[in-house]
């Protein structure tokens, strides 16, 4: 009888759900860290995982640094207190992975990957699992083996795997998503230039989108919350991360202002003089 996969989550958000969703498979046994379950790491370590992935959550200040303290005690913990392999599927900026490469011994490098959610539908199930490809970042070995077991174990359907080191992974992952708001912020300020000389918006935008060159997403204004900029939360938070990882990106400094001024408490959208949370808390 075939051994099952023991299949460790630390972190139970919309991440650790997709996670969770896509390691749906009956040779696979799954053990969650989650606070509200009263269920730890250190359980988590005598559960001995052969594989765990880090879900968690980076928290963010108002300036866009990202406190990722938790990611890299979790998988640390693991690599130091069980065999098992680690992916650190969090989004966090190239200089922690460098630091958690730099903090284990080289045996372990073996065991420690990078696998950034692809975030392309703001749905995170979907994006794991129909994602055309995956990028995985660490030593080729410890790549390679990351790649096998996601065609074994899980739903995903991922027609290639791209290999890098865990600094570019997580290089090209930000770098994309902050192309996605430069884009998407740029054809706000299209749309509203468009206005001021008293153009159709619509009709300049579709006539771009017939472009090649330019491609035809990113370009919806107002986005799909009803407000203009970007309604993402994960990548205003990653372009906030990417553009205090390294302040010599000062376009991106310019689309973070930007996207902070379309968004701001008060634009055409939010009414009757309610705040943002309020407005969040009566939708819910």
């Amino acid at each position: 009888m075939m051994n099952k996969l023991q299949v460790g989550i630390v972190g139970y958000g919309k991440l650790g759900r997709a996670v969770e969703f896509a390691f749906t498979h009956p040779h696979v046994n799954t053990f969650i860290v989650d606070d509200e379950e009263g269920k730890s790491i250190d359980d988590l370590v005598e559960w001995k995982p052969n594989i765990t992935v880090i879900c968690a959550e980076p928290v963010i200040s108002d300036d866009g640094f990202l406190d990722c303290s938790i990611i890299e005690d979790a998988a640390l913990k693991i690599l130091e207190h069980t065999k098992g392999g680690v992916i650190v599927k969090s989004i966090i900026t190239p200089d922690i992975a460098s630091r958690l490469f730099d903090s284990v011994f080289d045996d372990d490098l073996k065991r420690l990957t990078f696998n950034p959610d692809l975030n392309i539908h703001d749905n995170p199930k979907r994006d794991f699992v129909e994602a055309e490809y995956q990028l995985v970042g660490g030593l080729r070995e410890a790549t390679a083996a990351v790649a096998n077991i996601y065609e074994a174990f899980t739903n995903i359907h991922a027609q290639q795997f791209k290999f890098a080191t865990g600094p570019e992974v997580l290089y090209a992952r930000l770098a994309t998503d902050s192309f996605i708001a430069l884009k998407k912020l740029w054809f706000n300020q299209v749309v509203d230039s468009a206005k001021r000389f008293q153009c159709n918006s619509s009709t300049v935008i579709n006539h771009i989108m017939n472009d090649p060159r330019v491609g035809k997403e990113y370009m919806t204004v107002p986005d799909y919350d009803g407000k203009d900029g970007i309604a993402n939360q994960d990548i205003t938070r990653n372009i906030r991360a990417f553009s205090q990882f390294d302040k010599d990106l000062t376009l991106l400094n310019e689309c973070v202002i930007l996207n902070d001024k379309y968004r701001k408490i008060g634009d055409s959208n939010v009414d009757n003089g309610q705040t943002e949370k309020e407005l969040e808390n009566q939708d819910d």
